[in-house]
């Protein structure tokens, strides 16, 4: 958004604030942040700053172009901000975190079972949730079904 500010159309600002800007603080002094900053300094708000920030929010709860609340995407190419023409896509990595699980590093018996899953998964869901998903779900499935481990 710093190097590319084309991308934010007129909607949206990469400047960060303690909080979102409100009209009746132009004028005004606040804490701001930029991309090329280690720390806070102030400036006055302008009727710029007043656009919506690139990401709001904070913790699980932010949300990049009020509208997507991941950062990495491995799709979602067409993904536009809602009601507008401005693509999330450029503001997302492609680049996901991969660990890698040896299979012959260990003894796996026929009832053990490998879950891969988004970060998404393990957002909402604690490992005895999904533990339990899947304790309750195998026992339904015809043994002799190929499909029997997708779980979706």
């Amino acid at each position: 958004a710093y190097m590319q500010p084309h991308l934010l159309g007129n909607e949206f600002t990469h400047l960060e604030f303690p909080r979102r800007v409100q009209r009746k603080e132009v004028g005004k002094r606040m804490l701001y942040r930029d991309f090329n900053m280690t720390g806070w300094a102030y400036k006055t708000i302008e009727e710029d700053d007043l656009k919506f920030p690139l990401i709001y929010g904070e913790g699980k709860k932010a949300r990049v172009m009020a509208t997507i609340g991941v950062t990495r995407g491995l799709g979602d190419h067409d993904l536009k901000v809602h009601d507008s023409n401005i693509y999330i896509k450029p503001f997302l990595s492609s680049s996901p975190e991969v660990r890698v699980y040896d299979l012959l590093q260990y003894e796996h018996g026929p009832d053990d079972v490998l879950i891969l899953a988004t970060d998404g998964l393990w957002d909402v869901l604690l490992n005895e949730e999904v533990a339990e998903a899947v304790t309750n779900f195998l026992p339904n499935c015809d043994p002799d079904d190929p499909h029997r481990f997708v779980l979706i």
